[in-house]
């Protein structure tokens, strides 16, 4: 395999088949129900959150643990997390994949946001909180939202290039969003 790390092949399979980041990679601090990681110290591309360390649950990602880190290309949420903090991958511009566990509840404001690069993204449900530009100035085209999701704070910066399309159950409240929204942020629903 002659590829160069520039032209990994990255999909949402692989990066839900990926196995948990060693976990002394990262610091965390105690919070109620387990522990919050406060920051990554590693450089593999595709980061998979473990569900515990040292036999707590990970349950929080917290505020700009991973701003900054160029190096990860695909992310996966174990599925104890239940929130995304503040800024916590704020400009991670060479992301492309995020795939979320099955017990993320919010992503808070700018949590994603910049991520340039990212495309491919797979929300759990259950996931009820999209915070302001949660996924502001990335390269998402489509998107699927939960139904579960019911705040919604602008979580989509304007797109320059072409519209992004948002994929949901109709009556849903991303519909309603959309259709509120839709023509500021250059966003078009289509029902799932």
């Amino acid at each position: 395999d002659d590829k160069t790390s520039d032209e990994v092949v990255i999909s949402i399979d692989s990066v839900k088949n990926a196995k948990a980041t060693e976990a002394s990679l990262f610091e965390y601090e105690d919070v109620d129900g387990g522990v919050s990681i406060t920051k990554y110290e590693g450089s593999d591309e595709i980061v998979s959150i473990p569900n515990s360390i040292d036999g707590k649950l990970v349950v929080a990602i917290g505020e700009s643990a991973f701003a900054n880190c160029s190096t990860i290309i695909g992310l996966k949420l174990s599925d104890s997390v239940t929130i995304v903090g503040e800024k916590a991958f704020i400009n991670c511009k060479g992301m492309r994949v995020l795939v979320t566990g099955a017990s993320l509840k919010i992503i808070d404001t700018y949590g994603f946001a910049n991520c340039t690069s990212l495309t491919d993204v797979e929300l759990n449900d259950g996931l009820e909180e999209l915070k302001r530009a949660s996924f502001g100035f990335t390269n998402i085209n489509k998107i699927e939202i939960p139904s579960s999701v019911t705040v919604i704070e602008s979580p989509f910066a304007k797109k320059m290039d072409g519209k992004l399309i948002v994929v949901g159950e109709s009556g849903s409240s991303i519909e309603q969003y959309v259709v509120e929204n839709g023509s500021e942020y250059n966003i078009e629903f289509q029902v799932k």
